[in-house]
């Protein structure tokens, strides 16, 4: 479920509001308070700049205490759906539902989906139905061609998806992602390479270390169930 700038349009009030709801004392939530108010921003084009406006929404990225207040923020999310698992990493939300009945999959996802779009907006966050993905797993499945009608837009299923950096296909063989990743680390070891002969062998190490294994480190959980030609 694709959301427009999750961070930048926490409202200020209503994330004050929950943390009061969470049991947060007086003293604490001044604090946070002060340190959630009164910043400014503008927008500088070359060498022109516009005025300073006060932000009253969204919470500071790169801090420490960003995603902990967008989580707590987001958390109660989780009441409103009924039908379905919902899957929460930070501002990234994903549906599954699993039934006998294709039709009763479509329905209990949609009707999640269309509850799920009500709380980004009473919560003054904007989400992109247009955008959203879906995949339904298993040859027979893909075979039916099942669409969900979701706030007027229509979302077909797709062959693969990618979720949080990882490529699903339907099949669930990880071939399109272990390709993927395979491509990548080829390029960067190209790259190293070249420059090597510039570094020394420590510093290669970190660079293999910290950009080029580190491909095969992510999630592998997930996807090392590959099919016996990618093992290979």
């Amino acid at each position: 479920m694709d959301l427009s700038k999750a961070f930048d349009c926490l409202p200020h009030d209503l994330l004050l509001l929950k943390l009061k709801y969470y049991g947060l004392s007086e003293n604490a939530l001044q604090l946070i308070k002060s340190y959630l108010t009164d910043r400014q921003q503008c927008v500088k084009i070359g060498q022109n700049r516009s005025n300073f406006l006060t932000l009253y929404k969204g919470v500071p990225q790169g801090s420490i205490l960003g995603p902990v207040m967008f989580n707590i923020f987001i958390n109660d999310i989780f009441n409103f759906v009924h039908h379905s698992n919902l899957y929460n990493y930070a501002d990234d939300n994903t549906l599954s539902s699993s039934h006998k009945d294709l039709d009763v999959v479509k329905q209990n996802l949609e009707a999640d989906s269309i509850s799920l779009i009500q709380w980004f907006s009473d919560n003054k966050m904007q989400a992109n139905p247009d955008k959203f993905q879906a995949i339904s797993v298993g040859r027979k499945t893909k075979d039916s061609n099942i669409d969900f009608n979701i706030d007027n837009f229509t979302i077909q299923c797709d062959e693969e998806v990618i979720l949080l950096g990882v490529t699903i296909d339907f099949r669930l063989n990880f071939d399109k992602h272990v390709s993927n990743i395979c491509k990548k680390a080829s390029r960067q070891l190209n790259v190293l390479k070249r420059i090597g002969k510039y570094l020394c062998k420590l510093g290669k190490l970190n660079i293999y270390y910290s950009f080029i294994l580190s491909n095969f480190n992510y999630c592998p959980l997930t996807w090392h169930f590959c099919s016996e030609t990618q093992k290979s």
